[in-house]
């Protein structure tokens, strides 16, 4: 049996003659072509933002205005070299208008909406920028956003 993992992969299922528990193994898709090299460093703030900029006037990007804003935010900063403006706390006060009170231990927005931009970020992907030659992502734990060419 062959199912689908939802990346790039298949997951193939075998279950041994005689036996009750299934093998789970991972197949890598066939390439056709040979890898092509990613453009320079010198490149990739310039695609960076044009990616940022095909994202947010995009009509499939299905994200709420306020985390547009958060992925405008986490980008920019990422660009300018400004890690420490990356964290919940300040991400909190600066995207999402808390208080300088904010605590990110007892409000958790930052994580919710976090976890709403992964998502929206990975069905444009899957639907309308799936041939973009690069691709923005936030993976979980952080907030700094990584920039993948395809």
């Amino acid at each position: 049996y062959y199912l689908k993992s939802g990346r790039r992969s298949t997951l193939r299922i075998e279950i041994p003659r005689g036996g009750y528990s299934p093998v789970f193994l991972r197949q890598e898709p066939a390439r056709d072509t040979a890898p092509t090299s990613a453009p320079t460093c010198g490149d990739l703030s310039k695609d960076a933002e044009a990616e940022l900029a095909r994202v947010l006037a995009s009509p499939d990007f299905p994200a709420t205005g306020r985390n547009r804003k958060f992925l405008n935010y986490v980008v920019e900063k990422e660009l300018a070299g400004c890690q420490s403006a990356l964290t919940a706390a300040v991400i909190g006060v600066r995207v999402f208008k808390r208080g300088a009170e904010f605590n990110p231990n007892l409000d958790p927005i930052v994580r919710i909406e976090a976890g709403k931009l992964r998502r929206d970020l990975e069905t444009y992907y899957l639907k309308a920028g799936g041939a973009n030659p690069l691709r923005i992502s936030i993976p979980k734990g952080a907030y700094r956003p990584v920039f993948s060419y395809v």
